[in-house]
């Protein structure tokens, strides 16, 4: 590899550094049927990654099939890879689903250029349910049931399909010390009926009165 070569992929990892959505549009593979395109983002996916980055934490009412979970994927990718110290945990409701989540940041990690992977932190540890750097960032996906969550020092949490764990509402009792040592909480899901637990903190949290 020339200088030159060496300088322009410094600037790169820069610019991917700064700005998920530079990388994602320009590196990040996901997985449909019968491709592996870069994930072109829409509109709102846009809207949810400016709103992500500001550190607040969110709630989102999503539709099935519209790529709420691999954007997920892909941004908890991203604090890790070109960030040091950052826990990320991810919940799913099974098991099942968490290693599908996993899955999904694994699938773009596999993915990027040689260059980009040489450049990045070396891979600690690799398995169903973990993705690890030697930079001391992780990605943790387990399944949401009692205590799952409980006392873990995280950066980042992500709450994929809440709605549909067992005891939504012992998962936000598990995490949300999370925010009080600076952590933030992600939570996303599509609806399950309307009157309970979840519907009633997402429609609260429209109002803004939690």
């Amino acid at each position: 590899m020339s200088t030159r070569e060496g300088v322009e992929q410094e600037l790169e990892w820069r610019r991917c550094k700064a700005n998920p959505v530079y990388f994602m549009e320009r590196y990040w593979h996901i997985s449909i049927p019968g491709g592996s395109p870069l994930f072109e983002l829409r509109s709102p996916q846009l809207e949810a990654l400016g709103v992500w980055e500001g550190g607040d934490n969110t709630i989102s009412l999503k539709a099935r099939q519209i790529g709420w979970s691999t954007l997920a994927a892909a941004y908890a990718f991203w604090k890790v890879f070109f960030h040091s110290d950052e826990t990320v945990v991810m919940l799913s409701r099974t098991e099942n689903f968490a290693k599908k989540l996993l899955q999904m940041s694994k699938y773009g990690f596999n993915r990027l250029p040689e260059w980009m992977q040489d450049r990045g932190p070396g891979c600690e540890k690799q398995n169903l349910l973990e993705l690890n750097f030697v930079n001391g960032s992780s990605i943790e996906s387990m399944a949401s049931r009692e205590n799952a969550a409980r006392g873990i020092t995280a950066s980042l949490i992500i709450a994929d399909e809440w709605a549909f764990f067992n005891d939504p509402a012992e998962a936000w009792t598990a995490i949300y010390p999370a925010t009080e040592v600076g952590g933030q909480i992600i939570g996303i899901s599509t609806a399950n009926g309307f009157g309970n637990w979840f519907h009633k903190f997402y429609e609260s949290a429209k109002a803004g009165t939690n």
